[in-house]
């Protein structure tokens, strides 16, 4: 669904596909920044690369909180807690949307959309709503048909009869009006096509255009190169090129971390040189490249840019301190396992700041723990926690390189190690460089965590406060009916797992 609007915005030449983001994910005032990034990398993925807000309802500024409220469930707006982090997860959506919004294109195949098969299933319905929730049902082939193409590798965009029929074949390759081009088309479905369409796909064809009918991925891998990170590794990617060569968006959804050692993925693209590009913090480092192949190293959760180059690149990057595996000689699945973590045990001291209703009193941990079951008022406190600690670290340690793991953050997290702000941990994984900050030692670990509005919205409906004020549709569930938040069992808030070192190389 997400490559309708970016398939018609590459084939007519269109440098834009907006998107209307983050409407709704979960229900009302339990959505966190980290459950909207997956969302975002599968947009990215697909194609989109400008997104905006539907989420956001104007309210008075004085208005007792929650403010004025709409139907749509995730608030992008002051009034919630998530957006004291927000500008953390802003960076990364322009960092992304610079590369995406960069360059042309690259896709693989065009594939003809079989309307006519979904017309002829709809008889009398020449008006589909072509829904998220519907596509199963009215084009189950074309469906099938995409994943299929995904699966072996390649990328695509949709292409219609009358878009096709400006397309013309250059030196084998299909050309779009707008000048986009492409290594083939792929026909799915029946074949159900106007006559003077069929004789333009095999006027295509006499003049060397790979024309192919179905899925056959024999033809497919004549007609183009599979990328092995989505064969073998399950990763998500888009590829666009630029004047100096390609560039991809990668993203792991998987459940597991990736590292291919010294197994490395070769691309569907030649290069001489290659950059990664971190959206989460602005780091560029130098890819470890060996024959047309590159060393892959993504934590489940986490997305990167690659950037590749014609020519060798002239700059002095360093390369990435994110081999953190002791078993690494040989991954040919290219799955990752045996880190070595150094756990903090504490004690931990916590306190809050910005928190609605206030806590009055500091607490004392004798281990790490999230904060909704200490009292009465942290349960139901929407604001921002500080754990501290200290951590003694020996000089053979700091001569080591080192990240922090907050393990199971809700929601996110603001690190400062001995005064200095390191970074802010807003999505799965929850790890930051430490960035050199450790000493022999005592040092000083102090960790920001905001949680979301949940605890205290379900609050406020169980002690019966009138807070909506909309008249038309008010505040619904995800289903689209009217509720209270008096029965949600209490979320969790904090840290709500083991915080530990983990060791990298040099």
């Amino acid at each position: 669904m997400f490559k309708y609007a970016p398939s018609a915005a590459h084939v007519c030449g269109k440098p834009y596909t907006s998107s209307e983001t983050f409407t709704w994910l979960t229900e009302h005032f339990r959505t966190s920044l980290s459950q909207l990034k997956p969302d975002l990398d599968l947009m990215f993925c697909a194609g989109v690369n400008h997104i905006f807000f539907h989420g956001t309802c104007f309210s008075p500024k004085d208005d007792e909180w929650p403010g004025w409220k709409f139907y749509a469930s995730i608030d992008m707006s002051p009034t919630n807690s998530i957006w004291r982090d927000a500008p953390f997860f802003m960076e990364y959506v322009e960092r992304c949307q610079s590369f995406l919004q960069w360059g042309q294109p690259d896709n693989d195949f065009l594939v003809l959309l079989p309307v006519r098969d979904a017309w002829k299933k709809s008889t009398g319905k020449l008006l589909m709503q072509f829904s998220i929730h519907a596509m199963g049902k009215l084009m189950p082939e074309f469906r099938d048909a995409i994943l299929a193409i995904d699966r072996a590798g390649y990328d695509c965009d949709y292409i219609s009869e009358r878009l096709l029929m400006g397309t013309t074949c250059e030196n084998g390759m299909l050309v779009t009006k707008a000048g986009t081009r492409y290594k083939g088309l792929i026909i799915p479905g029946s074949g159900n096509i106007p006559q003077n369409v069929k004789q333009h796909i095999e006027a295509l064809k006499s003049q060397g255009a790979h024309i192919m009918y179905g899925i056959d991925e024999a033809a497919m891998a004549k007609t183009a190169k599979p990328e092995t990170m989505k064969t073998k590794l399950g990763l998500k990617a888009i590829r666009r090129k630029n004047v100096n060569g390609y560039h991809y968006f990668i993203a792991n959804l998987t459940s597991r971390d990736i590292f291919t050692g010294c197994c490395y993925q070769e691309l569907a693209v030649p290069f001489k040189d290659a950059l990664w590009f971190n959206p989460l913090n602005g780091e560029v480092t130098r890819a470890r490249i060996k024959d047309g192949a590159v060393q892959i190293e993504l934590r489940s959760g986490e997305s990167m840019i690659l950037q590749t180059f014609n020519e060798k690149v002239l700059a002095d990057f360093p390369y990435r301190e994110t081999a953190p595996y002791s078993v690494c000689e040989k991954t040919p699945d290219g799955f990752a396992e045996h880190e070595v973590h150094k756990a903090i045990s504490g004690p931990w001291t916590l306190s809050f700041i910005d928190e609605a209703p206030r806590v009055v009193k500091d607490f004392a941990l004798d281990t790490l723990q999230a904060w909704q079951t200490l009292d009465e008022q942290t349960a139901v406190t929407m604001g921002t926690g500080i754990y501290t600690t200290h951590v003694k670290l020996s000089k053979k340690d700091v001569a080591e390189n080192w990240l922090i793991d907050l393990g199971d953050v809700r929601e996110s997290a603001r690190v400062y190690i001995n005064g200095q702000f390191i970074g802010c941990a807003w999505s799965v994984p929850f790890i930051l460089d430490t960035k050199h900050t450790l000493k022999a030692g005592d040092n000083e670990l102090r960790i920001e965590v905001t949680n979301l509005p949940a605890n205290r919205i379900a609050d406020l409906d169980r002690r019966g406060v009138k807070w909506r004020k909309m008249e038309e549709i008010n505040v619904v569930d995800i289903n689209y009916k009217k509720t209270l938040y008096d029965q949600w069992e209490t979320v969790p808030s904090g840290l709500n797992s083991k915080v530990s070192l983990i060791k990298i190389s040099k």
